[in-house]
């Protein structure tokens, strides 16, 4: 967690998209020793910015996302779900993050000793 009071110290104003307070949290499940289900997430306080001498707000937002991953002898098979809500948020007005998104992919580990 990470509470933010950032100040611009000429104008005594708000930093531009600085939200005031942020947490995170990871949840890390190993049901077996080859498998591993994560979950984790991010929230944050509403920020806000000027634009033409006018105050523009982003919203709060909290996002959650999702892996399972099964481990071999040198390397790992992982799929993971980023945006698992399917959350409408941005972190900048006028530019939306992205929605509900999937990857799959390849871990290896060599010992190169």
């Amino acid at each position: 967690y990470t509470y933010l009071d950032a100040q611009n110290e000429d104008t005594d104003s708000p930093l531009p998209l600085v939200p005031k307070s942020q947490g995170n949290a990871v949840i890390d499940i190993l049901p077996t020793a080859n498998w591993r289900i994560s979950l984790w997430g991010l929230a944050a306080s509403s920020s806000q910015t000027t634009n033409k001498n006018q105050v523009v707000y982003a919203a709060g937002y909290f996002v959650a996302n999702a892996a399972v991953a099964r481990k071999f002898e040198d390397f790992e098979l992982y799929a993971q779900v980023e945006n698992l809500l399917d959350k409408a948020y941005v972190t900048e007005p006028g530019y939306p993050m992205a929605c509900r998104s999937f990857k799959v992919g390849l871990r290896w580990n060599y010992n190169w000793e």
